[in-house]
């Protein structure tokens, strides 16, 4: 019983972590897409 708990748990804590792990890599690819894109910005306005 105790044995099948803790794989439960590991089970959990791996689909959560998975879950987070996609969340924070979303977010990251939207910052760096923004700024990338505030880059260009800048660029643009330094050669005007």
């Amino acid at each position: 019983m105790k044995k099948i708990q803790s794989e439960n748990k590991s089970e959990a804590v791996r689909s959560w972590l998975q879950i987070f792990s996609f969340i924070t890599n979303y977010k990251y690819k939207n910052l760096e897409a923004l700024f990338h894109k505030s880059n260009h910005l800048a660029l643009n306005i330094y050669v005007m």
